[in-house]
């Protein structure tokens, strides 16, 4: 998508996934999750939840998805 990112490791050990920083992100301590740092209007977004990171993902790079309903997978 030719969107910068930074991985961090996080694994489904308590320390990590009940964490306060992973909690901060995601009170529900599910993996994935991700922080945008540039989201909409510049503020960074967390997110969780597969679903809603792929199609944040599409819409913010403008690829993997169409520009209209029927044209959407």
């Amino acid at each position: 998508m030719g969107l910068q990112y930074e991985p961090h490791l996080v694994t489904l050990s308590d320390a990590d996934v009940k964490s306060d920083a992973f909690l901060s992100l995601n009170p529900n301590k599910k993996i994935p999750a991700i922080i945008d740092p540039d989201g909409p209007d510049g503020a960074p977004l967390g997110l969780w939840e597969s679903g809603a990171i792929l199609l944040y993902l599409a819409e913010k790079s403008g690829k993997f998805g169409g520009n209209t309903a029927p044209k959407r997978p």
